[in-house]
C-alpha cells in the first residue's frame, strides 16, 4: 500500500502540472462551494465577482446569462422538488463548464437545454444523480453546436445521449429499417401526423448517434456519410408507401403501374451530411389501362404526380419533432420546367437526345432508392446504356471544364485564406467532376466504372482500369477523406463548409489539381472577383 500510495502521488502531481492553468482557479471543493453560494443568491445579491472567484472566465457575461435564466417563467413554475434538483444540479454544471474552453458559449448551450427540460423532472433527476450522464452531456455540448442545438430543440434525444446502450451508430441499413418498423408499429400508421412524428424522432435519434460516433469513437467520415444515406433511404421508402396508400383511398390503385424514386447527388453517392437536402427524380409506369380504378379515377401521370406531391409535402412538413428533409428536384429532365414525374421511356429519350453533358455527369451518382423494384432494375439498365455511350473525350472534357468554371463563379465562397471545401478550386466538386469525366469517356470499354456511385469506389475503379496510377489513387483517396471529414466537422460545429486553409487542406487541393491536369482536363482557374464583377 505504501508503494501504491507513492505511485498515486506521483501520478496526481503529474496531472496537476499538465492541467495547471495560467490563472488562479479555486480548488475543486472551494470552487463548488462558491458556485453553490452564488446560485443560492441569484435572486437577491449574487454578483459576478463570485463567478470570477470560482474561476469562471468572462464572469460578467456568464452572470448576465445566469440571471436571465433565473428570471425565466419556466424556472418560476418549477415544483419544490424540481427546484431543489435544479439548485443541486446547476452549480455542478457550472463547475464543469468553468473548466472548458469557450465557457460562455458552452453555458449558453447548457442553459438552452435546461430551459427545454425544466418541466421534465426525470431528466433533471438523471442529470442530478448521475455524474457519468452529466459528463457525457458536457462533452457533447462542448464538441458540437449541431448536437447541442438538436438536444435543446428535441429533448427526447437525451435518451440516446444518456443511455449507454444506445451509443452506437447503425452498422447496416437493415438495423435502421428494423428500428423504423418498431417505431411505426407503436402508432396508428394511418394517422399522418403520428407517422411524421415517429419518422422525425427516428431521424433525429439515428443522426444523433451517428454524430456521436463521428466525434467520440473516431468513426470514419465516409461511414458516417453512408449511414446518413441509409437513414434517408429508409425514410423515403416509408413515406412513399404511406403516400401511395393515402392516394389509393381516394383514387384506387393503378393496375400494372409503378413509381420509382431515384437519388442523385450526395444522396445517390451515399455521401450525405447532417444537414444535406435530397436530390430526387421520380419515374412512373402508366400501367395496363392508363388510369386508376377507384371511385375517383385519375390518369396515370396525374395519379403518380399526386403521390409525389404528397411525399414532398411530408418530407418538408414541420412537426413537433422537427422536419425531415428539403428535397431538390432540379435534376429531373428539363429541370424546373420539366414534369414532376416522367415515364422511363421519356427519361431515356431525354438522356439520349437532349441531355447536356452535366446531366449525364449527374447520372453517374444516380441510384434507385424506393418504389417499384422492377422499374428500379429497368432504370439501372437505362443508366448503364446512357453512360456507356461512345463519346469524344476532347468534347466531354471541354464541356466538363466549362461547367465547372460556371459553377465556381456562381457558388465558390472561398476568399483570401478561407477555402470552400465543396466549390473551391481543388475541392470536392472538382474531384467529382474529374471522376465523372473519366466515366463518361471510358465506360464504353470499361463497364465496371458504371457500377460505382461513391467517390472512393469510383477512384478505386479508375485505378483498376489503369486510368489513374497507384500513387494517384492513393492521393485522390487521401484528399477526398480530408475534405469529407472537414465538411462533416463544419456541419457538426454549426458552420458553413468554409475553412481556414492549412497543410492537410493544401495537400488535398494540390493533389486534386494535379490529377485534373494529369488526366487532360482543361484548366478552370478563374479570378472570382473579376468574374462576378
Amino acid at each position: 500500500m505504501a508503494a501504491l500510495d507513492q505511485q498515486r502521488g506521483f501520478v496526481r502531481t503529474a496531472f496537476e502540472q499538465v492541467f495547471e492553468s495560467g490563472r488562479r482557479v479555486a480548488p475543486s471543493g472551494e470552487r463548488h462551494t462558491v458556485l453553490v453560494d452564488y446560485w443560492r443568491q441569484i435572486d437577491r445579491e449574487a454578483q459576478a465577482d463570485m463567478l470570477a472567484q470560482a474561476g469562471v472566465p468572462q464572469a460578467e457575461q456568464a452572470h448576465a446569462r445566469l440571471q436571465e435564466f433565473a428570471r425565466s417563467s419556466a424556472r418560476a413554475q418549477l415544483s419544490a422538488r424540481g427546484s431543489a434538483r435544479l439548485d443541486r444540479l446547476l452549480p455542478v454544471l457550472l463547475d464543469a463548464i468553468a473548466q472548458r474552453a469557450d465557457c460562455v458559449a458552452l453555458l449558453d448551450r447548457v442553459l438552452r437545454l435546461l430551459h427545454a427540460v425544466l418541466r421534465r423532472s426525470s431528466y433533471l433527476a438523471l442529470l442530478d444523480e448521475q455524474p457519468a450522464a452529466r459528463q457525457r452531456l458536457i462533452d457533447t455540448m462542448c464538441a458540437s453546436t449541431w448536437m447541442a442545438e438538436r438536444l435543446a430543440q428535441h429533448p427526447l434525444l437525451l435518451d440516446d445521449l444518456l443511455d449507454t446502450r444506445s451509443q452506437t451508430a447503425p452498422e447496416c441499413a437493415d438495423l435502421i429499417e428494423a428500428e423504423c418498423t418498431r417505431a411505426l408499429q407503436a402508432i396508428d400508421e394511418t394517422d399522418p401526423e403520428a407517422v411524421l412524428v415517429a419518422l422525425n424522432e427516428l431521424r433525429q435519434s439515428v443522426a444523433f448517434r451517428i454524430a456521436r460516433a463521428t466525434l467520440f469513437t473516431q468513426q470514419e467520415p465516409a461511414q458516417s456519410a453512408r449511414q446518413l444515406a441509409w437513414l434517408a433511404n429508409v425514410i423515403v421508402r416509408r413515406l412513399l408507401t404511406f403516400a401511395s396508400n393515402e392516394v389509393a383511398v381516394q383514387h384506387g390503385r393503378l393496375p400494372g403501374g409503378g413509381l420509382a424514386v431515384l437519388a442523385y447527388g450526395s444522396f445517390g453517392a451515399a455521401e450525405l451530411g447532417f444537414n444535406s437536402d435530397l436530390d430526387l427524380v421520380f419515374l412512373y409506369r402508366p400501367g395496363s389501362v392508363g388510369e386508376s380504378e377507384g371511385p375517383r379515377p385519375l390518369d396515370a401521370q396525374r395519379y403518380c404526380s399526386r403521390i409525389v406531391q404528397k411525399v414532398l409535402s411530408l418530407l418538408s412538413m414541420q412537426t413537433t419533432a422537427g422536419r425531415l428533409y428539403e428535397a431538390d428536384l432540379r435534376l429531373r429532365p428539363d429541370g424546373s420546367k420539366g414534369m414532376l414525374v416522367s415515364t422511363l421511356q421519356s427519361f431515356l429519350d431525354y438522356q439520349r437526345e437532349r441531355a447536356w453533358v452535366w446531366e449525364q455527369q449527374a447520372l453517374v451518382r444516380a441510384r434507385f432508392v424506393a418504389g417499384d423494384t422492377d422499374m428500379g432494375a429497368r432504370f439501372d439498365a437505362a443508366r448503364r446504356e446512357v453512360l456507356q455511350q461512345s463519346r469524344q473525350q476532347s468534347e466531354v472534357f471541354r464541356e466538363v471544364a466549362a461547367m465547372r468554371m460556371r459553377m465556381r463563379v456562381a457558388h465558390d465562397r472561398s476568399r483570401d485564406e478561407r477555402f470552400d471545401l465543396k466549390q473551391g478550386e481543388g475541392g470536392l466538386v472538382d474531384l467529382e467532376f474529374l471522376l465523372q469525366a473519366l466515366v463518361l469517356t471510358h465506360a464504353a470499354h470499361v463497364p465496371a466504372l458504371v457500377d460505382a456511385r461513391e467517390t472512393a469506389d469510383l477512384i478505386a475503379r479508375c485505378g483498376e482500369a489503369g486510368l489513374l496510377s497507384g500513387a494517384q489513387v492513393a492521393q485522390a483517396l487521401a484528399a477526398h477523406a480530408v475534405l469529407l471529414a472537414r465538411g462533416l466537422a463544419c456541419t457538426l460545429d454549426g458552420r458553413a463548409r468554409i475553412v481556414r486553409s492549412d497543410t492537410p487542406i493544401e495537400h488535398a487541393r494540390v493533389a486534386i489539381g494535379r490529377l485534373w491536369i494529369a488526366v487532360g482536363l482543361p484548366p478552370t482557374v478563374v479570378d472570382l472577383r473579376a468574374a462576378k464583377n
